[in-house]
């Protein structure tokens, strides 16, 4: 991360550490063996992806299968759409982009409970700044690229919101 003239870390903003918003639609891709549905959607990490979905079927009555409607292809779609907004331990390394932080702050709160024998509060206090704190703002990053930078410029973020006290902020990291 480059850094300014006083050799402070460049901001960033909490924006650029936030998720991609996931989208895709249907192409129907026609091949000498028959046409096909093929789903193309973008996820939240950003990466495109491509997965044919089945044949085109252009028959009346329910498609054999294999074969998919319009319809059919669309439900299908809109299942991918949700696995790719799925939170959880799984979803991001089915993308191949490796341990994501979610990942991470996820195994580490299985971890924390019965190894280290937290009251049920303590839990309950850290499932609270990990899913609506941490995650939605380092979530879908991969660990490796975290760095001690973006977690200071998170940390002025919050201070510089001035509605946090300064032991709550210490609280969150």
């Amino acid at each position: 991360m480059p850094a300014t003239a006083n050799n402070r870390p460049t901001p960033i903003t909490l924006a650029e550490l936030r998720a991609r918003p996931v989208s895709g639609h249907l192409q129907r891709i026609k091949r000498k063996s028959g046409d096909r549905w093929r789903a193309k959607w973008r996820d939240a990490a950003g990466i495109e992806h491509l997965r044919v979905l089945g044949r085109v079927w252009a028959g009346k009555g329910r498609p054999v299968e294999g074969y998919l409607t319009k319809q059919g292809a669309q439900r299908e779609l809109d299942e991918i759409l949700v696995q790719a907004r799925r939170v959880g331990p799984g979803a991001r390394r089915a993308v191949g982009r490796g341990v994501t932080f979610e990942d991470a702050a996820r195994e580490w709160l299985r971890y924390v409970e019965p190894d280290r024998r937290r009251r049920a509060t303590t839990m309950a206090d850290y499932r609270h700044v990990v899913d609506s704190v941490l995650i939605p703002a380092f979530g879908e990053l991969p660990l490796a690229e975290l760095t001690s930078e973006m977690i200071d410029t998170f940390r002025v973020a919050l201070v510089d919101e001035d509605r946090l006290r300064p032991q709550t902020i210490n609280k969150y990291l």
